[in-house]
């Protein structure tokens, strides 16, 4: 058996693929992976999607776990990498990385999905690509065009995320209660300190949450549209992936904002897993390594890496008040010689300036 495996690790989640020959016995249900279909002439699994916690090594210390569980350590005959905690994690596996771009389009390939344009809106970036199709005799999708958002928060889904946690509502949640709101809250999209304000001023005007958050959705669509896509051109057929592309509210903000029909803009079943179906089909290009390449030897030295296994991160000595110099230590008394009247010991009004 030779299995192929992809990771997407990005800034709050991870995402598994495997790929397996048609002739390798299939994986069984309940292992942590879904069988989705056949991808490029081999067998498609899928893992659900989970969050890193602010841990990557240790999130795909377990999700390799789960493949070895799986499949068996001896039957890995590659890994790949993607997203932005890629490099981290490849550095200890010694496995090869691919670009986040050129892993969404590896993966439509794969997928053998019709696509012109992509947009992506993940926990930290969000993206726009505009690809060309392949040639009729086959092959890759080539990057036309592409677009990507800054460092701001805004129009991403850790701030979707954030805004979730503040009303005490599960973000899975958001999209269903934002399409029941009758009205929409007006909430800026370009900041993420103003549309936080806005939310606020919102509710004090009486929106209700539901109201709150489909302005919140509105606002999330219409930043990828002026801060990302900008100029760029949009040709259907649009797909929408990234795991806001759960959001159904997003959805229809997106349709929307570009108004493409629902036929023009679609969000595939593997929305949350298209880099990492990328990944992994970048592996089974590469094929076996004729070095050998050891998924259990890797594995030790990644679980090692890991803050659990190390059990916290390298400290200084605690702070102290050793050499601290404290005013209330520093105060003298004071003597008037004004009508050789003496204040000492005594309260008196004084007034003190601070540069």
């Amino acid at each position: 058996m030779s299995c192929y495996v992809g990771l997407d690790i990005g800034a709050v989640s991870i995402a598994t693929a495997l790929l397996t020959e048609v002739d390798d016995p299939p994986i069984p249900p309940g292992g942590g992976f879904e069988h989705v279909g056949g991808c490029g002439g081999r067998r498609l699994y899928l893992s659900r999607y989970r969050r890193t916690r602010g841990r990557p090594i240790e999130a795909a210390t377990k999700a390799l776990e789960e493949v070895a569980s799986a499949v068996g350590a001896d039957n890995v005959a590659g890994v790949c990498l993607t997203g932005s905690a890629a490099a981290l994690v490849a550095e200890k596996l010694a496995a090869p990385t691919v670009n986040e771009f050129k892993a969404i389009a590896l993966g439509f390939r794969a997928l053998g999905e019709t696509v012109r344009t992509v947009f992506e809106m993940g926990g930290q970036t969000s993206k726009y690509l505009l690809l060309d199709a392949p040639s009729e005799g086959g092959g890759a999708y080539t990057i036309a065009d592409y677009s990507t958002n800054g460092d701001c928060a805004a129009g991403t889904g850790s701030f979707i995320d954030q805004q979730a946690g503040r009303l005490r509502l599960a973000v899975e949640d958001v999209g269903r209660i934002a399409l029941a709101a009758e009205r929409t809250a007006q909430v800026a999209g370009r900041c993420s300190v103003f549309a936080k304000s806005d939310m606020i001023h919102a509710q004090q005007k009486g929106y209700t949450p539901p109201e709150v958050l489909a302005g919140l959705c509105q606002a999330v669509a219409r930043n990828f549209r002026m801060a990302v896509v900008r100029s760029h051109p949009v040709e259907p057929p649009v797909a929408f992936i990234g795991g806001v592309a759960a959001n159904a509210a997003v959805v229809k903000a997106l349709r929307e904002a570009f108004e493409l029909s629902e036929e023009e803009f679609f969000v595939p079943a593997a929305y949350a897993h298209v880099p990492a179906v990328g990944a992994a089909a970048q592996a089974a290009e590469a094929g076996e390594d004729p070095g050998g390449w050891d998924l259990k030897a890797h594995m030790v030295e990644l679980a090692s890496a890991s803050d659990s296994a190390r059990g916290g991160f390298p400290t200084s000595e605690p702070l102290s008040m050793h050499r601290v110099l404290l005013l209330r230590d520093q105060v003298r008394e004071v003597e008037s010689d004004g009508g050789g009247l003496s204040f000492q010991g005594e309260k008196i009004r004084a007034y003190l300036g601070i540069d």
